[in-house]
């Protein structure tokens, strides 16, 4: 004859086994929930810090545009002088000019000190050759202008090829200072994109451990 043992579980040894499940569970939600504060935290950190970044980017920027009217401003100034030959009225060209020549030479260098300081090489080194190329662009508009105050048309426009050259020369280093500038400020808001997907894949990640422990406990 065949018999049957069956094992029975007390209730104290029931009610044990239910109490160990369940501290499993509290112990695998209350690690998923530090992985993910601790994860939190770091999160709002780096978010932080890359927003002070991409305001700094922009501030940068602004100064960049801002030493792009001042090459125009300069310009303008001496081109008016130029054609007006300095007369009554239109005689404070070289002082407009000067004004912002000054203001180009002290924003360049506070724009390249911040370039420097936010790790963009690019940058820094496109706004180096700018302000190289400023000192010629200028002493040669002064020059030109000068000339034609002094003796008309025919002694100005014998300097009107090489400022026309230096203003070209200029303009095509602000042209790449600009792009510098912008790949700095797509690749800031990149950053920050980036970011923002990491913590997504992060938040889903724990929840699914959670789930898989709660489950196994």
């Amino acid at each position: 004859m065949t018999s049957q043992i069956r094992f029975s579980l007390s209730s104290g040894l029931k009610t044990q086994l239910l109490l160990m499940a369940l501290c499993g569970i509290i112990c695998a939600l209350v690690f998923t929930n530090y992985i993910f504060g601790e994860n939190q935290k770091q999160t709002l950190q780096r978010e932080t810090e890359l927003v002070a970044r991409l305001g700094r980017v922009s501030e940068l920027m602004v100064s960049i545009k801002e030493l792009q009217i001042d090459v125009i401003q300069v310009q303008q100034f001496l081109t008016d002088v130029s054609a007006t030959r300095g007369l009554d009225g239109y005689d404070d060209g070289p002082k407009q000019a000067e004004e912002h020549a000054r203001g180009f030479e002290s924003k360049a260098l506070t724009a390249q000190d911040e370039a420097r300081a936010l790790g963009l090489a690019d940058v820094e080194t496109a706004i180096a050759d700018v302000k190289a190329k400023f000192p010629a662009y200028y002493d040669t508009g002064k020059k030109m202008a000068q000339l034609y105050v002094a003796g008309g048309p025919q002694s100005g426009n014998s300097l009107m090829e090489p400022f026309d050259a230096t203003a070209e020369s200029i303009g095509e280093a602000l042209d790449a200072l600009a792009k510098a500038g912008g790949d700095a400020v797509i690749n800031a808001n990149k950053q920050a994109s980036d970011l923002k997907d990491e913590s997504a894949t992060f938040e889903q990640i724990a929840m699914t451990l959670g789930l898989i422990a709660v489950l196994t406990s």
